[in-house]
């Protein structure tokens, strides 16, 4: 699923270099984290957070059939 986020980030930031994703597991949530530049931030956290909750559908709908539950979490 790390994949797929990271894919999709760095499809719309400028700075794609500056990307870094990273996943931890949490009991039966595993946790990904989005680190990105700055001023790359809200591409990813669009217009009231329209972008990044698309993000999470998508990764929701991917992830129905396994027992395992993702989180993503933006930040600098």
């Amino acid at each position: 699923m790390e994949e797929i986020v990271s894919y999709i980030i760095k499809k719309l930031v400028k700075k794609q270099d500056m990307v870094e994703i990273t996943s931890k597991i949490d009991g039966k949530y595993t946790v990904i984290n989005v680190k990105a530049d700055k001023d790359d931030l809200g591409r990813i956290i669009g217009k009231n957070g329209k972008t990044i909750n698309s993000i999470r559908t998508i990764v929701k709908s991917l992830s129905s059939k396994s027992d395992n539950k993702f989180i993503i979490k933006v930040g600098e």
